[in-house]
Order: C-alpha cells, then sequence, then structure tokens
C-alpha cells in the first residue's frame, strides 16, 4: 500500500507541473523560443538541485545501511530491498539531471530560424523531462521517509518492531 503512495506522489507532482504547461496552450515554433528562453534558468536550478538532493541522498543510504548492519538484531529483506529501490531511484535522478543539463546547455538562443520547428519539440522534451525529475524526486523523498520511519520504529524503545526484524529461526534458514 505505502508501494503506492510514494508512486502516486511523484505522478501527482509531475503532473501539477504539467497541467501548468497545458495552461500556456499550444505552443508555436516562434514562441518556443520565448518560452525556453523563460524556462532555462529554471530548469537549471531544478537540476542542480536534483543533482545535489539525490548525492546527499546516496549518502544518507550508506549511513543508514551501516547503522541498520551494526544493529543487534538483523531486519528483514524487504527493509534493504526498499533501501536498494531508493538509491537506485536516486541513481536515475542524478544521471537524469546531468543529461538534461547537458542538453539545455545548448546555445538555442543562436538557432537560425530554419531550426524553429524543432525548438518546439525541444521546449515539450525539457518541460516533460524537468517534470518527470520533480516527480522522481517526490517519490525519493517519500520511500526515504518510508525507511526513516521502519528506523524509527526499530529504535524506538516503546514500540514493538516484531514484523521489521528477522527471528532467530529466520537467521539460521537464510544462512543454511
Amino acid at each position: 500500500m505505502n508501494l503506492r503512495r510514494d508512486w502516486a506522489g511523484g505522478i501527482i507532482a509531475g503532473l501539477i507541473t504539467l497541467t501548468g504547461a497545458w495552461a500556456v496552450g499550444q505552443v508555436t515554433d516562434g514562441k518556443a523560443l520565448d518560452l525556453l528562453g523563460g524556462m532555462l534558468p529554471s530548469v537549471r536550478f531544478l537540476c542542480g538541485s536534483v543533482m545535489t538532493a539525490t548525492a546527499t541522498v546516496l549518502t544518507l543510504i550508506l549511513t543508514l545501511i551501516s547503522f541498520t548492519s551494526s544493529r543487534e538484531k538483523q531486519l528483514r529483506g524487504e527493509h534493504y530491498d526498499k533501501i536498494r529501490l531508493i538509491a537506485k531511484l536516486a541513481c536515475t535522478g542524478f544521471i537524469g539531471s546531468i543529461v538534461l543539463l547537458l542538453i539545455i546547455t545548448l546555445p538555442i538562443g543562436e538557432a537560425p530560424e530554419k531550426v524553429y520547428p524543432f525548438l518546439q519539440f525541444f521546449y515539450y522534451f525539457v518541460l516533460i523531462s524537468s517534470c518527470a525529475l520533480g516527480g522522481l524526486l517526490v517519490t525519493i523523498v517519500l520511500k526515504l521517509y518510508q525507511a526513516a520511519t521502519t528506523i524509527i520504529i526499530i529504535v524506538h524503545p516503546e514500540k514493538d518492531n516484531g514484523s521489521l526484524v528477522m527471528e532467530e529461526n529466520q537467521d539460521a534458514e537464510t544462512a543454511g
């Protein structure tokens, strides 16, 4: 259930951004250059923010793994699968933001008029890519929150954490 909620949060965030683009309306070739000019500084900032956030998340994951592996009780494999998924999403976001940043560094303002039909495609590509990065970042944060909640339950002295911790006989079964 929580897995669907995480993905839904990212999709909703991306759709909200696309709704703003829909409000702009159909983009013509000449208008695309103007819209790109206004949009690119924000997209550059978004790419930098996603790169910073995902690099931080990857660092936090290493700390989280170190913390959970040093505990006396062994966590279920599901917890580590969630952490692996967060790491994959963070790497995807980091790489995606680098690629988008490289693409938007093209000097489109200096493009000749014969390239203007391509600018409409370029505008939609940048728009959809930035919406996807924003949605991905929301999903990563929601998944990271879920992992942090698991750790809080484990270390909380008054919470029952039996469903998150492997039993002694489960440990022997996985070792054998």
